[in-house]
């Protein structure tokens, strides 16, 4: 057999990168364990009422650097006290999340409940009494503790970190419907996390009209291929000039904050992260760095 020409092996090498097989984590197998967690915790937290495009829904994001979230989407015919969800959050925390041996001992991994429509207990409270969202958190360091033994449940279930959020500051409410406005989403949810920064996730079936795309014929699957990537592309360039443009008003950032964009085209289509940090918007905003050298410094993922 002939040796590989080194203009072959660059084409082979870059297609490797493009899908996941060397880079860290690993694409490929990330996002069928997301995939995996995203029905274990479904069907954990809400049961039967997961069904397609209707009542609960879960969505899983990986950010680099930060870690796992996934969506849970609470839907009001659930009628499950909100202290009994929580309660199988944990449980999936200790019996059913998956180890991802590919994170770094420093990230997280986060369960994000999302109560779209309180329950009639809930209707009777106050509105700032009632969270909008409850976000249970555990580092990747303490989950390898506990799966090794180096840590009790008991000890574990005390190291899953749990914050309600019941608002959020206006300006990343209106940093979050530009952006939902811009990628044309039918769902979504935006997030504030004192010292880690925001983050704005959109997903549901459909976004951008990339569904139809991936109904099509197998014999036309690599034109339908080749056509999803060429709109999250151009999708991509309009999210970072939309953040470019308005990127002066999240004043409720710190320095060393990151603006997190996860968006989930559609359940056999690609996810895509989008990554800047706050201090990269400072310098855009003060002239230090045009509209072109911000885009170099975003952080792209797809998977």
């Amino acid at each position: 057999m002939k040796k590989l020409t080194p203009l072959l092996i660059v084409p082979i090498v870059i297609a490797g990168l493009l899908y996941g097989e060397e880079s860290n984590p690993p694409l490929s197998k990330l996002r069928r364990d997301i995939e995996i967690s995203e029905v274990v915790l479904g069907e954990v937290v809400l049961g039967t009422y997961t069904l397609e495009g209707f009542l609960g829904k879960v969505e899983g994001f990986y950010f680099p650097e930060k870690g796992l979230i996934f969506v849970v989407n609470v839907p009001l015919l659930l009628g499950t006290p909100a202290e009994t969800l929580e309660a199988r959050v944990k449980d999936f925390f200790c019996h059913y999340l998956i180890a991802f041996p590919y994170l770094n001992k420093n990230e997280r991994i986060r369960v994000a409940l999302r109560y779209e429509h309180p329950s009639f207990e809930e209707l009777l409270k106050k509105e700032e009494e009632r969270p909008r969202i409850v976000v249970f958190s555990v580092e990747k360091a303490d989950l390898d503790k506990y799966e090794s033994g180096k840590l009790s449940e008991k000890a574990f279930r005390n190291k899953i970190k749990v914050i309600e959020i019941r608002d959020l500051p206006r300006d990343v409410r209106v940093m979050g419907a530009i952006l939902k406005e811009t990628v044309d989403s039918p769902e979504s949810m935006v997030l504030y996390l004192p010292d880690d920064g925001t983050y704005f996730l959109y997903y549901g079936r459909g976004i951008g009209h990339v569904a139809r795309l991936v109904s099509l014929s197998e014999r036309i699957k690599l034109k339908v291929r080749k056509e999803v990537e060429h709109r999250v592309k151009a999708k991509e360039r309009e999210l970072i000039e939309t953040l470019a443009l308005y990127s002066g008003t999240l004043v409720s950032l710190k320095e060393h904050d990151y603006v997190n964009i996860g968006i989930s085209m559609t359940r056999k289509g690609p996810t895509f992260i989008l990554q800047a940090k706050k201090s990269d918007l400072i310098k855009l905003g003060k002239k230090e760095l045009t509209p072109e050298e911000l885009s170099k410094q975003i952080r792209h993922l797809h998977y």
